[in-house]
C-alpha cells in the first residue's frame, strides 16, 4: 500500500534514522501534495518513480525532495516512470563518470560541473546541463557521451531532451518541493506525535490511509490521522 511504500523509501532514504517515521511520511506527504496540486503530475507515478531513483539518489547524493521534483517534473512531461527513473539514473552515472564530456556536450565549464558534484550538488549539476543543453537548442551533442548504452543511450537522451525543454518547470519543482518538504518538518511539532510508539502510528495510517497520496488531501488525511 501507499505507506508501506512511502515508509520503505523514507527508509532506503535515511529519513527515517535521522526525522522519525512521523516526520519524514508528513514531509514526503507534503513535497508530493504541493508537486500534484501545482503541476499536471500525479501522485502514484511520483511514487513509483522515487522508488525506483531512490537507490542512485543515495549514491548520487540527491535529496528526498530532489528526487520528488524530478520525478513530478518527468510525470508531467509525459514520460512513463520506468523509462525516466532508468534513464536519469544511467544519465547521473554519466555525469559523474565522463563529466568532461558531458559538461562540453552542454557548453559549460567542466570545472565548475566538477566542483558541484564534488560538493554533493548533484542535482544542481544535472539542472546545470539541462540549462546550458536548453540554451546551446539542441541535444545532438550528448549523443556521443551516450554511444556506449547503444540503445538505453537513445532512450536517455529522449528522456533528458524531454526535461530540458520543461527545465524552467524542474526547477519551479525543485523550490517548491524543497520548502514543502521542510515545512511538513516543522508543522509536526505543532501534533506532539512524539509520545505515540511510531510503529502503532504508521499501522494506524496504513489502515486509514490506504491510497490516499494520489488524492490532494494527501497531507490532511496524514495529519488527522497523527492529531487522531
Amino acid at each position: 500500500g501507499a505507506i508501506e511504500t512511502l515508509t520503505k523509501m523514507a527508509d532506503v532514504m535515511g529519513l527515517i534514522d535521522s526525522m522519525g517515521y512521523e516526520k519524514a511520511l508528513l514531509s514526503v506527504g507534503s513535497a508530493i501534495n504541493t508537486l500534484t496540486s501545482s503541476s499536471v503530475a500525479a501522485g502514484e507515478p511520483i511514487v513509483d518513480m522515487l522508488s525506483r531513483l531512490a537507490g542512485v539518489g543515495v549514491s548520487a547524493g540527491i535529496s528526498t525532495d530532489e528526487l520528488l521534483a524530478l520525478s513530478a517534473a518527468s510525470d508531467a512531461a509525459g514520460l512513463s516512470a520506468e523509462t525516466a527513473a532508468t534513464s536519469l539514473s544511467q544519465f547521473i552515472v554519466q555525469l559523474k563518470t565522463e563529466t568532461e564530456a558531458v559538461a562540453k556536450a552542454a557548453g559549460i565549464s567542466a570545472n565548475s560541473l566538477k566542483q558541484l558534484i564534488d560538493e554533493g550538488k548533484t542535482m544542481e549539476a544535472v539542472v546545470a546541463v539541462f540549462d546550458g543543453l536548453s540554451k546551446k537548442g539542441g541535444i545532438e551533442a550528448l549523443a556521443p557521451v551516450m554511444k556506449d548504452l547503444g540503445g538505453a543511450g537513445s532512450r536517455t537522451i529522449n528522456v533528458i531532451s524531454n526535461l530540458m525543454s520543461n527545465v524552467d518547470d524542474l526547477k519551479s519543482m525543485l523550490d517548491i518541493s524543497k520548502t514543502s518538504f521542510e515545512e511538513a518538518t516543522s508543522v509536526t511539532q505543532e501534533f506532539n506525535v512524539k509520545n505515540e510508539n511510531a510503529a502503532a502510528l504508521v499501522e494506524r495510517m496504513a489502515n486509514e490511509i490506504k491510497e490516499a497520496f494520489v488524492n490532494s488531501d494527501f497531507v490532511s488525511v496524514i495529519t488527522s490521522v497523527v492529531r487522531g
